[in-house]
């Protein structure tokens, strides 16, 4: 893909570091910790800004000392009525989806193009606040429901993706608890029919964290994990000792479940590399790093994100020494100017040459955007080939990723806005959509896969006041799906064809003139061919 052009405006996002913080000269300018801080008044998105804003919102819930920095708005005090649950599947009264919008597609063959997909698992932002169930979920291109897995009412859903393992396609994505800005839960690895085959935990005592699990190309796990622990604060004036929120980077055995690499930030980095402001006290927990993501390169070694130190890691696979840091405030690298980011997500290496960075801003009045960068590693530079803004200039303060496609194009996930877009190399916006208000989802990605269901579909038929009956019938997670065939009778024993429709979203409603009293659905291909019946009813 050859390179664009190269936008700028992007200068005035940061002032070279003078609090004796270690900043290099020459790596450009950038914003102060003073910038930073929170003022006083400036409610969420300053704490945003700051990077103090946890991952959920809690009404009425007692702040836990990991989240003692968080700002609830006024606003979202706990309802006295819990939001109805929305049945809006006849035929699956059990799904609650939220409803995704496309809002717009650049050209009617948009919608045709492949990866057919789009994987999301959305989440409340403010529990309770939303009628609408968590979850995993693929959408078609024009924001049709494909397939849906509720989450544990207890549980909290983040980065579904899809994935090999064993050498075949799975839906992967981590599910359990938040404790402030991070999680401890499992991972889940489900086949093509959707079932999960595989839970894997964290190793070592610690519960594997929401941030990242990757499966390697030679099959091995790879998670992010958080430990609580304690250390001293003293050189960034903080209290000694201090508590502390360590990061794990961990290499898994899938088979035994044991980690056979396990890296620790504070073995590595000191805390005066973070931008994260100081705990007033030293009651608080310090989340000085905040690993949110990871990658084997293909040397063996980790490429690591922190983002509360503006800095991605590589780091030798078997000593665990850091080979170069990027970005932050010991940058072994020359970034250019219009390249740089602040508290960033989702850093992956796509070839030896190209990265791409979820740069979610310093300020709200920068907007957050995803950066595709040229790296050149015996220069030690990095450049920008092309950005690509939020549709609306927004400000997303924590969450999102950035997916390179095989094409050219780029597909962003908002993060804690509830959009996803499509763009164009040249960073034209191809397509756009959107989540409810009050749900996001933590990463976004275009996938494709063959989804084959092992239950049948399901299906309702109801008489119909104007003659005939109406057909509800849906088959989740059936992806070739491209009509339905309608069977009735007098009998479960002599069906006949009474009617057919092409799939029209996950709940596809046919009318037929018949009065049954017998009727079965039957899912067809594009050729005709069938892939699975309902039972009668």
């Amino acid at each position: 893909m050859a390179a664009t052009r190269k936008p700028s405006g992007r200068s005035e996002r940061r002032t070279a570091p003078r609090d004796g913080d270690g900043g290099k000269p020459g790596q450009g300018p950038g914003l102060t910790r003073r910038q930073l801080l929170p003022r006083a008044g400036g409610g969420l998105v300053a704490l945003a800004a700051a990077g103090a804003v946890g991952y959920e919102l809690h009404p009425g819930a007692k702040a836990t000392p990991a989240e003692k920095t968080t700002s609830t708005p006024a606003s979202t005090t706990t309802p006295t009525t819990q939001p109805t649950l929305e049945k809006p599947f006849l035929s699956r009264p059990d799904l609650s989806p939220p409803t995704i919008r496309i809002t717009q597609v650049a050209t009617p063959t948009t919608s045709e193009t492949t990866p057919r997909f789009i994987a999301l698992a959305p989440d409340n932002v403010i529990q309770g606040s939303t009628p609408w169930q968590q979850g995993t979920m693929l959408v078609d291109r024009q924001g049709r429901l494909v397939w849906f897995k509720p989450s544990p009412t207890t549980a909290k859903p983040f980065d579904l993706k899809l994935q090999t393992y064993d050498g075949k396609p799975a839906m992967t994505w981590w599910e359990g608890a938040l404790i402030a800005d991070y999680g401890d839960g499992k991972a889940q690895i489900t086949d093509s029919a959707f079932n999960t085959i595989k839970t894997v935990s964290g190793a070592n005592g610690l519960g594997m964290d929401l941030h990242e699990f990757a499966i390697t190309p030679t099959g091995a796990g790879l998670a992010t994990a958080y430990q609580q622990t304690s250390g001293d604060l003293t050189p960034i004036k903080g209290a000694n000792p201090g508590r502390l929120l360590n990061c794990h980077a961990q290499v898994l055995d899938l088979t035994t479940g044991k980690a056979t690499f396990d890296w620790n930030a504070l073995e590595h980095v000191a805390v005066q590399e973070s931008y994260q402001p100081v705990p007033p006290t030293g009651k608080d927990l310090y989340d000085f790093f905040h690993m949110n993501s990871l990658q084997v390169l293909s040397d063996g070694s980790l490429l690591v994100s922190a983002r509360n130190t503006w800095t991605l890691y590589r780091v030798n696979g078997s000593t665990g020494e850091i080979i170069w840091r990027m970005g932050g405030k010991k940058s072994d690298f020359q970034i250019e100017s219009t390249a740089q980011w602040a508290w960033q997500h989702h850093a992956t290496m796509w070839t030896g040459t190209e990265l791409t960075v979820f740069d979610n801003s310093g300020t709200a009045q920068a907007p957050s955007r995803g950066l595709l960068l040229s790296v050149d590693e015996s220069a030690m530079t990095v450049s920008l080939t092309q950005e690509f803004k939020a549709p609306t200039g927004f400000y997303s303060g924590t969450l999102g990723s950035v997916q390179l496609m095989p094409d050219g194009n780029v597909f962003i996930g908002w993060g804690t806005q509830p959009y996803f877009s499509e763009f164009a190399s040249d960073g034209t916006m191809l397509l756009l959509g959107q989540l409810p208000a009050g749900v996001r989802s933590y990463r976004a990605f275009l996938v494709d896969l063959v989804g084959a269901p092992a239950d049948k579909p399901a299906i309702v038929a109801k008489a119909y006041p104007a003659g005939g009956y109406l057909i509800y019938v849906s088959w989740n997670g059936a992806t070739e799906i491209a009509g339905w065939r309608i069977d009735a009778g007098a009998k479960a024993s002599a069906l006949t064809t009474v009617g057919t429709s092409p799939w029209t979203g996950f709940e596809t409603t046919i009318i037929v003139d018949s009065a049954g009293p017998s009727f079965q659905a039957v899912a067809l291909d594009s050729n005709g061919n069938e892939l699975g019946s309902s039972d009668v009813v």
